[in-house]
């Protein structure tokens, strides 16, 4: 992972958040050999780009070339819609950090001489999704699904409540907007880690029925963007397979 240079040498909660344009790489290996049959690569980077999981973590795809340079490489370039509006304010933020690159090496391993095009997707989304699970912890505001979806609601509210609450009632002074930004990016980040990430949803999904009904009913309703249900009702929907993909897989 790599992050850009600190300017503050501050003993702060930092927050990390992704840069304009946030890079993806993916070494691919099958029993330690890069792999570099075109139309598996092809095919893995179609299905790549077409994962839902990009779509709820709110990035878009800004382009996504194989690798020319590199065997073996995967790459997207994304840009997080939720960040990317408000990227000229946190770059005054002294907590904030941004991520410039995710760098991953996927390594398949078979006993078989002969491997097939399912099994490798099947393992590289599995390890796709797990990977996103983990860097949820350390990274809430670029990989977490309830988190993101938290700042989107309640990030302007806060920064204007907050606000107001520093600015003394007889306006002689103005409020550090620099330290009131910080301010609001930890207890964003603080609800993400302690309330609204994946795992603590599902968990309550396990010892709640009613929670759990909520999820199922809204998994199979497919509520759009604009549903008025709670943020952790909306289930994390990854799909795994593309069946048009795997039927040219298999010719």
């Amino acid at each position: 992972m790599r992050i850009s240079p600190s300017e503050t040498d501050e003993d702060t909660e930092l927050v990390y958040v992704t840069s304009p344009s946030f890079i993806i790489s993916i070494k691919v290996s099958v029993n330690d050999n890069l792999l570099e049959e075109e139309g598996t690569l092809n095919l893995l980077q179609r299905q790549l780009e077409n994962a839902p999981i990009w779509k709820h973590l709110m990035f878009s795809i800004v382009s996504a070339p194989v690798s020319d340079d590199v065997r073996g490489d995967l790459q997207l370039i994304l840009r997080c819609d939720l960040i990317h509006p408000i990227l000229p304010d946190l770059a005054h933020a002294k907590n904030v950090r941004f991520l410039q690159l995710l760098a991953i090496r996927f390594e398949n391993w078979s006993p078989h001489s002969a491997i097939y095009f399912e099994d490798i997707f099947d393992n590289f989304q599995y390890l796709l999704t797990s990977l996103m699970l983990n860097l949820e912890f350390k990274y809430p505001l670029v990989f977490s699904y309830y988190g993101k979806q938290f700042v989107k609601v309640n990030y302007k509210s806060l920064i204007k409540n907050t606000t107001l609450f520093a600015t003394p009632l007889d306006n002689k002074s103005i409020p550090d907007h620099n330290k009131i930004l910080s301010a609001v990016l930890r207890r964003l980040q603080r609800a993400i880690l302690f309330e609204f990430n994946t795992l603590n949803v599902m968990k309550e999904c396990d010892i709640r029925p009613w929670q759990a009904l909520l999820c199922r009913q809204h998994q199979i309703a497919r509520v759009g963007p604009d549903s008025k249900k709670s943020i952790k009702h909306k289930g994390f929907d990854l799909r795994p397979l593309c069946k048009d993909l795997l039927a040219a897989a298999k010719k």
